[in-house]
């Protein structure tokens, strides 16, 4: 079964069409169908690679502080 797309990418790929000239517009915080505060911080923990919790840092690099 193919992975269904998340919200990033649904927001992504409407910023692309608003680029190319669509006509859409973004929903501002609040209108009704805006994703709420807790499904974006729920959708960035998942682009992160887990739920929120189980990934709570991104590793960035040599400079990176390590886990112990």
């Amino acid at each position: 079964m193919a992975k269904k797309k998340g919200l990033w990418d649904n927001i992504h790929a409407k910023r692309k069409r608003i680029a190319a000239g669509s006509g859409e517009r973004m929903r501002n915080p609040g209108d009704a169908g805006a994703p709420t505060a807790k499904q974006l911080k729920e959708a960035k923990g998942m682009a992160l690679g887990g739920a929120i919790g189980q990934c709570s840092r991104v590793n960035l690099g040599a400079g990176a502080p390590r886990r112990r």
